[in-house]
């Protein structure tokens, strides 16, 4: 899943290092985006359900990766990858897809930034999801543009 607004990188690392409540993520990066990790990937821990930083009601940490006009959160560290590949662009995606851009698109004149959706999976819904963000500038918001491919 993803979050577009306005957000400060340096802020959150400090916030999750002063937290005393919250344990110490596990750092990585992929394509120079930097992403906390907590946990095994997809692994529950009912003890650490709902609890600070980041955990699910499963007890899942996932990982969240922060840039200043995005906040991406998955639960596996392959769907991070996917969701950072797509907002840098490298990768062939759904956004391919004429139907899937024509969703995008209709969904943002119209002002909606959430629909219903069933899907199989939280892998393909973070698939769904990355390739469309990527896709539909929104011209209220003062991130630069997502470049879009020839």
């Amino acid at each position: 899943m993803h979050f577009r607004g306005r957000f400060d990188p340096e802020a959150t690392d400090s916030a999750l290092e002063s937290c005393s409540e919250c344990p110490r993520p596990d750092r990585k990066e992929h394509g120079g985006i930097p992403f906390y990790a907590w946990g095994e990937d997809y692994k529950p821990d009912l003890t650490r359900s709902l609890n600070p930083p980041a955990f699910d009601q499963l007890g899942r940490g996932g990982r969240i990766a922060v840039q200043d006009c995005y906040v991406f959160r998955a639960l596996g560290t392959g769907d991070m990858e996917l969701l950072t590949d797509a907002h840098r662009d490298d990768t062939t995606s759904l956004a391919d897809v004429e139907e899937f851009l024509l969703l995008a698109s209709g969904m943002s004149e119209l002002g909606d930034y959430t629909a219903p959706w069933d899907v199989a999976s939280d892998r393909r819904y973070n698939q769904i999801v990355a390739q469309l963000l990527r896709r539909v500038p929104d011209a209220n918001m003062a991130c630069a543009p997502r470049r879009t491919k020839p």
